[in-house]
């Protein structure tokens, strides 16, 4: 524990009048006539010790500590936040050339089979990444679609999340 001067003094004074207690001796009658110059130091010193307590409160409250904002109020773009303002056909647009580039040289095919497994959904296990870049041919599970309509969920934010997830691990796949 971090005792302060003030805290030290009081209890100096705590201590000092519970042994004159014990002892049944007043501290007063010991100095005879130079009494009054002890309670008067007495009250001296407990007046610069609480001046020095709520110095010492008011320096650390926060707002006499506290550094001032470095912030020039200029926001730096976060990655993707191009992607966040884009219309839902265009991102469709852009993760399907994607996954096509991606396709291309993990699966050492021709861009003709890359659009072909795309459109059927082979490129990938997740059906609800198979479906949001694939032809109406490709459709969701029953079991999904109940899902989303059960819970009141966008089926386009999870399809996008599940599409980008799909093309992360295509392009693993790859690297291996």
């Amino acid at each position: 524990m971090n005792w302060r001067p003030a805290q030290l003094g009081g209890l100096a004074a705590v201590l000092t009048g519970f042994a004159l207690v014990v002892v049944d001796v007043s501290p007063l009658a010991i100095l005879g006539q130079y009494s009054y110059v002890v309670v008067l130091l007495f009250g001296l010193g407990v007046t610069v010790l609480g001046g020095l307590e709520l110095a010492d409160r008011h320096a650390t409250t926060g707002e006499w500590w506290r550094p001032a904002p470095t912030e020039s109020g200029h926001r730096v773009p976060v990655p993707g936040d191009e992607l966040a303002d884009l219309p839902d056909a265009e991102l469709q647009d852009r993760l399907r050339r994607r996954v096509v580039v991606s396709l291309m040289a993990v699966r050492n095919c021709s861009e003709a089979d890359a659009r072909a497994q795309i459109e059927d959904g082979t490129w990938t296990d997740d059906r609800l990444a198979a479906a949001y870049l694939g032809s109406e041919a490709v459709r969701l599970p029953l079991t999904t679609q109940l899902r989303e309509l059960v819970r009141g969920t966008s089926t386009e934010a999870r399809a996008r999340r599940h599409t980008i997830s799909a093309l992360r691990s295509l392009r693993a796949e790859g690297s291996r």
